[in-house]
C-alpha cells in the first residue's frame, strides 16, 4: 500500500499552539513578543531580582539573540526566577520555529530551576506545561496548567495552555469552552482567532477556520517575526489541507518572507511543491529544512526517501526510509515520544515494521484520545493483518469525525478489504472532492479506489 505519512503535524499546528507564551500573548495589554513574555514573567507580583541592563523590546531581537540576551542574565544572577523564565520562553520559541526539541528539553530544565527558586510563579508553571504539550504529554499538561490557572485567574497563558492540551486531546467541548473563557479575558486578538480557526477546522467548518485564521494574520503586524510566520502558516496549512494549493502557497510565502528559516513553513511549502508535481523544488525545499535542523532527520528523509521513490529510485528510497528511522531512534526517549504517530503512520504506509507500528499507535492512544489516534491504531493494526481489531478503532475514529483526506484514505482501504463497501465510499468521496492531491504516494491509488467503490454501486 502506498502512503505517505503526515509529516511533522506535531511541530506545524497541533503542540505548536501549545507553547503559547513562545508562538503569541494572551491578556497582555497588547504587547507581543518580549514585552509580553516579560510582562507574563514578571507579573504584578515582583520585579527582576538584579541589576541589568534594559530588556529589549519586541522585535528587537531574533530568536537566537532572545536566548543569548537571557542566558547571560541568568549567568549573572543563578537565583534570577524571571530571567531564568524569559530564557525558557525564548528556548520554546527556537524549539517551534527551528523543530529543535532539544531546545524545549533545556527549557523544561529551565523552568524547573526557575521553580526551585519560587514554586509559586505562575508564569513558569504555565509554560511548563506548555513545554510538556510539546512531548505530547497532554493530560499532564492541562493538569498542570488548570493547577496554575485555579491558583491565578490572572494567568491567561495558563488557561491557554488548557485549552490547547484539550484540543490535542480530543475533547473539543472543553477545549471550546476554556477557549471562550480565554476570549472573554483576553479580549480580540490573533492568539484567540488562530486558536478558534483550529477548533473550527477540526469540526470541519473549513471557511469559517480560514476566516478566523487570516484575521489573526491580519492583526499580527505588528509581533515578532516568528509569530507573523505562525499566523501565516496557519492559513498556509489550513489551505493545503483543503486541497487549495495556490492560497496555499501564497500564504506560506508570506510566512518565509517573515522568517525565511521559518522549518515549519519550508516543510508545508515542500508538501505543497510535491502535491503540485513539482518533485525538484520540494525536495529542494526538504533539503533546505534539513540544513537548517543541521542534523539527520526523521521527517526530511522520510519525505526525501518518498519523492525518490515517485522519481523511480527505490534504492535511494529505501535506503533514505531507513536513515529516517535511523535518525529517529537516535533521538532522546521524550523525543521520541513526541514522534510516535508519525512513526507509526510511516511504517505501518511502507510495510515496515509493522507489529512496532502497533506498539507505536497505542502509545500514541495512551496520550491523547482524539479521533486521529483511533485511526492510527486502526491502520497500524490492519498493516499488521488484524482487520477486525482494526475495525474497532476505526469505527471510533469515524464517530469522533476524520477529515483529513490521508486518513480518509486508510480507512476506506480497510473498509473495503472487509466488504464494508457502503462505509469505506461514505468515508472517502468527501474527502477527495475536497483534496484530491492530499499525498505525494496515495493520491493517485485512492481516487482508483474511489472509482472502483463507485463502479460497484
Amino acid at each position: 500500500m502506498h502512503l505517505i505519512r503526515q509529516p511533522r503535524t506535531l511541530l506545524v499546528l497541533t503542540t505548536v499552539a501549545a507553547v503559547v507564551l513562545a508562538v503569541l500573548a494572551v491578556g497582555m495589554s497588547g504587547s507581543s513578543g518580549i514585552d509580553a513574555a516579560r510582562d507574563a514573567a514578571t507579573g504584578a507580583r515582583g520585579t527582576p531580582s538584579v541589576a541589568a541592563p534594559p530588556l529589549p523590546q519586541s522585535g528587537q531581537l531574533g530568536i537566537e539573540e532572545q536566548v543569548t540576551f537571557w542566558r547571560a542574565r541568568v549567568d549573572r544572577a543563578a537565583d534570577d526566577y524571571l530571567s531564568r523564565t524569559q530564557l525558557a520562553a525564548a528556548l520554546l520559541r527556537q524549539a517551534k520555529a527551528r523543530h529543535d526539541l532539544g531546545a524545549a528539553l533545556d527549557a523544561r530544565t529551565e523552568l524547573e530551576r526557575s521553580l526551585d527558586v519560587n514554586p509559586d510563579h505562575g508564569p513558569a508553571r504555565a509554560l511548563l506545561a506548555a513545554s510538556y504539550a510539546m512531548f505530547h504529554e497532554f493530560a499532564r499538561a492541562r493538569d498542570i496548567a488548570l493547577a496554575a490557572y485555579a491558583e491565578d485567574p490572572t494567568n491567561l497563558v495558563a488557561l491557554a495552555t488548557a485549552g490547547d492540551a484539550a484540543f490535542e486531546l480530543g475533547d473539543l467541548e472543553d477545549a471550546d469552552r476554556l477557549y471562550v473563557e480565554l476570549a472573554g479575558r483576553a479580549g480580540a486578538g490573533p492568539a484567540v482567532d488562530a486558536r478558534r480557526a483550529r477548533l473550527a477546522s477540526a469540526r470541519g467548518d473549513h471557511a469559517t477556520a480560514v476566516s478566523y485564521a487570516r484575521a489573526a494574520q491580519r492583526a499580527a503586524g505588528g509581533a515578532t517575526p516568528s509569530e507573523r510566520a505562525y499566523y501565516a502558516l496557519l492559513v498556509g496549512e489550513l489551505h493545503r489541507s483543503a486541497g487549495e494549493l495556490t492560497d496555499a502557497a501564497h500564504a506560506l510565502a508570506d510566512a518565509l518572507r517573515a522568517d525565511p528559516e521559518s522549518g515549519a513553513a519550508i516543510e508545508s511549502l515542500a508538501k505543497v511543491r510535491a502535491a503540485q508535481g513539482r518533485l525538484a523544488a520540494a525536495d529542494t525545499l526538504w533539503r533546505r529544512s534539513g540544513a537548517l535542523i543541521g542534523a539527520p532527520d526523521f521527517h526530511v528523509l522520510a519525505a526525501r526517501g518518498d519523492i525518490a521513490e515517485a522519481r523511480g529510485d527505490l534504492a535511494l528510497a529505501r535506503q533514505r526510509w531507513d536513515d529516517a528511522l535511523a535518525a529517529a531512534a537516535a533521538l532522546p526517549r521524550e523525543e521520541q515520544a513526541g514522534l510516535a504517530r508519525d512513526l507509526a503512520l510511516f511504517r505501518a504506509d511502507h510495510g515496515i515494521g509493522t507489529a512496532e507500528a502497533v506498539r507505536l499507535a497505542r502509545a500514541d492512544l495512551e496520550r491523547r484520545q482524539d479521533p486521529l489516534a483511533f485511526a492510527t491504531l486502526g491502520w497500524a493494526l490492519a498493516a499488521d493483518g488484524d482487520d477486525r481489531a482494526a475495525l474497532e478503532h476505526l469505527d471510533r475514529a469515524r464517530e469522533g469525525g476524520v477529515s483529513d483526506a490521508g486518513f480518509a484514505y486508510r480507512m476506506a482501504v480497510v473498509y473495503e478489504r472487509v466488504g464494508r463497501d457502503d462505509v469505506a465510499l461514505d468515508v472517502l468521496r468527501p474527502a477527495l472532492a475536497t483534496n484530491p492531491r492530499f499525498d505525494l504516494r496515495a493520491a493517485d491509488a485512492a481516487a482508483a479506489l474511489l472509482a472502483a467503490l463507485e463502479g460497484r454501486r
